[in-house]
């Protein structure tokens, strides 16, 4: 099943939020990225959390597709880029991850870079793999961890008050709080935009239809698995 041969049962199962059915197996269109990117993390005080944050609203909308961005805050680890007298203070980080020209890359994020007075940034050409594994260590295997997330599509105010109240009370070290997915503009905003939303006006019509023929579907079928052998 595709967008090709079932294009409305597609739709559906990567995001429509009509339970359409039970996905099996997942087939991925991979995209080259590396060996080397341009990337890394950026980290200030929590007192500069309401600025970046606001920032970060502002800069997504308009960022270039080659660009991903996450945001963490929590506790400043024992990293060897974060000064030893900040280790285990609240912090605010944005990971860059460019998948292009270092040197556009490094245009591209300069609006952020010029935030504040950064405690650390180490954004710089590196391995993607030392991307991809760098949060390893805040997530040790044979934990007890508890995860909870929201769908938040805009970062207000309000979020960003909640977001530093929250983090300036964390007691433990591996408690944090992390934003996916801050571009909301290129293939992934594309993506969010199509079919990640709740469903309203005309998605949730849509839905609503698809509901309708799944049923008929099924009805259809339960009929036919009860014929007797042979009728016509």
């Amino acid at each position: 099943m595709d967008a090709q041969t079932e294009p409305d049962l597609f739709w559906g199962l990567r995001g429509g939020g009509g339970n359409f059915g039970i996905a099996t197996a997942f087939e991925y269109r991979l995209h080259p990225v590396g060996p080397i990117v341009f990337g890394g993390p950026i980290f200030w005080p929590l007192t500069a959390a309401p600025e970046v944050l606001a920032a970060v609203r502002d800069f997504a909308p308009t960022a270039p597709d080659e660009l991903g961005i996450t945001v963490a805050a929590r506790l400043a680890p024992p990293a060897p880029f974060l000064p030893p007298d900040q280790y285990g203070k609240p912090v605010v980080g944005l990971i860059f991850v460019w998948a292009g020209d270092p040197g556009e890359g490094a245009k591209a994020i300069e609006p952020l870079r010029r935030i504040g007075t950064p405690l650390a940034d180490a954004v710089k050409p590196v391995p993607y793999l030392f991307l991809q594994s760098m949060l390893d260590g805040g997530a040790p295997h044979g934990m007890h961890y508890y995860w909870k997330s929201h769908r938040i599509p805009v970062i207000s105010d309000d979020v960003i008050d909640a977001i530093v109240g929250s983090v300036d009370t964390i007691t433990s070290p591996f408690s944090q709080g992390q934003r996916l997915g801050d571009r909301r503009r290129g293939q992934p905003g594309r993506f969010a935009g199509d079919c990640g939303r709740r469903p309203r006006g005309r998605a949730r019509a849509e839905r609503r239809r698809l509901l309708a023929a799944a049923r008929s579907r099924a009805r259809s079928a339960r009929r036919l698995d009860t014929r007797p052998v042979g009728d016509a």
